[in-house]
């Protein structure tokens, strides 16, 4: 791809957070016990879907001097995205998101944001010479919500205007962000304000290409009926305006707006069962980009954004479900035979965080192989310096979490990691588990849980991320159950 004698392909400005996301799925917020933590924020979602579709891709923004602000600082790094401007701020703290997955319809989520760090951006913050170097600036309209970020964003977008770099607004429409809603409804979209819309109209003229769904443009044109948004957004910009129309695909504005949506042309999505629709639009706009930003047209730009808004919603999370552009170009190769990619076995195996290891036998490590697995250790040259036994507790005898936990620390120097604890009932033999089904059963509300086990969240993490060490053999503990593990484990 040409990169016309530019550093990057696309800065994104904007919002950066933690999100952690209930692994009991079909169970509300209350009822949830575990949670599995990803890269999160709209522009930190693009910045992380754009390099993993080949784009040289670069955020800016604030994270916090801790745990979080540096782990979204190694997400970002880990894909190739470049971090230079991601601004360390010891006085916030990184901001953070939880999210549950209820129904299909009900994605609950609550937005820890007050004075963090991504909103502490200032003018001072935008360096001329780093717009520069790039061909696009992708803001999200969250930032535009605040005077100082607001500030911010103005100084970054007339650096753009000076140095030709092409201008993209995500319009990303969050009423509790703008103090609409009660401090816990994140799940609401759309609430009308004409103090939003006079400050959207307001800066619309900067931009190259504008995208929302159907209720952000009602917000950013004053009407609920979404043509007519569109045609005043269209009195206020000359940009190219992409509208997401959930589940039929999207469309593209490049003149005027039509009077009926019969006149407009439908680029049609992709059909997948799904899981979570949260992050759904973050994937859209890095599929987006890339056709964009590669001159492809917007036929193949939008068969990249609707692909890859599909495949995010029938996966857990947001960042890390998005699709490689390995995974993606295989997928749009074989979309006229793969009438269902959520359920393509050779996309659900395509190598990336959300791979799941097919066919692994994983060898449960019970209590009554306890002797065997010391010894292995010792074999290994893993020396033991502490071993605590537990107390027999309904029947299961978990193993020592102070064992497993001096283990887990002289493995991690070799690159490996073993689950919390395991249980089995007294007598019975090791268990061999498939990955999937093992991995699985994290994500079940824990009243629904059908054998006597469910897996921690570090063996989620250790099918996902390291399947070939696995593979190579080893021993993987599992979680035991709170309550009556005979009734359980007969089920």
């Amino acid at each position: 791809m040409a990169t016309q004698g530019k550093q990057l392909d696309v800065i994104c400005l904007g919002r950066i957070a933690v999100d952690f996301y209930a692994q009991q799925i079909g169970a509300r917020l209350e009822e949830a016990s575990t949670f599995s933590k990803y890269i999160g924020g709209s522009s930190g979602n693009v910045a992380y879907g754009t390099a993993i579709q080949g784009l040289k891709s670069s955020m800016l923004a604030r994270v916090g001097d801790e745990h979080m602000g540096r782990f979204l600082r190694e997400e970002l790094q880990r894909v190739g995205a470049d971090t230079h401007s991601l601004i360390t701020d010891p006085q916030h703290l990184t901001g953070l998101v939880i999210l549950g997955i209820k129904d299909q319809e009900t994605f609950p989520l609550i937005f820890y944001r007050e004075n963090c760090a991504d909103m502490a951006l200032t003018p001072d913050d935008i360096d001329e010479s780093y717009i520069a170097s790039s061909r696009a600036l992708a803001i999200t309209g969250t930032h535009l919500s605040h005077p100082n970020t607001r500030a911010a964003v103005l100084k970054a977008l007339e650096y753009a205007s000076r140095h030709g770099l092409r201008t993209v607004l995500d319009i990303d429409y969050r009423p509790v962000l703008c103090g609409l809603t009660s401090l816990g409804d994140g799940e609401t979209r759309f609430v009308e304000s004409a103090k939003v819309t006079r400050e959207l109209q307001e800066v619309l003229h900067h931009f190259d290409l504008i995208v929302g769904t159907e209720e952000e443009f009602h917000i950013a044109g004053g009407s609920i009926d979404a043509l007519s948004a569109l045609t005043n957004v269209r009195k206020a910009t000359q940009a190219t305006l992409g509208c997401k129309r959930g589940v039929q695909g999207c469309s593209v504005f490049e003149a005027e707006i039509a009077a009926d949506w019969q006149q407009v042309k439908l680029h049609a999505g992709v059909r997948v069962e799904v899981l979570n629709v949260l992050g759904a639009g973050d994937a859209f706009m890095s599929g987006l980009l890339r056709g964009y930003l590669n001159d492809e047209g917007w036929d193949q730009a939008c068969r990249y954004a609707n692909a890859c808004g599909a495949l995010v919603v029938s996966r857990h999370g947001c960042a890390p479900a998005m699709p490689s552009k390995q995974e993606l170009d295989d997928y749009l190769q074989r979309e006229q035979e793969v009438k269902r990619p959520d359920c393509d076995e050779r996309l659900i195996n395509t190598t990336g965080q959300f791979a799941q290891p097919i066919g692994v036998n994983l060898a449960v490590f019970t209590d009554d192989q306890r002797r065997q697995f010391v010894t292995m250790l010792f074999q290994q040259r893993l020396k033991i310096e502490h071993d605590a036994r537990p107390a027999q507790r309904c029947g299961a005898r978990p193993v020592g979490k102070s064992l497993v936990s001096h283990v887990n620390g002289l493995l991690h120097l070799r690159g490996s990691a073993l689950c919390d604890a395991a249980f089995n009932l007294p007598g019975s033999r090791v268990m061999h588990i498939d990955g999937l089904i093992a991995a699985a059963q994290a994500h079940l509300p824990t009243n629904k849980v059908t054998r006597g086990f469910h897996v921690s969240p570090s063996f989620k993490a250790v099918v996902a991320r390291s399947p070939a060490a696995l593979s190579a053999g080893g021993s993987v503990f599992i979680t035991p159950l709170v309550g009556e593990p005979h009734k359980q484990a007969q089920s």
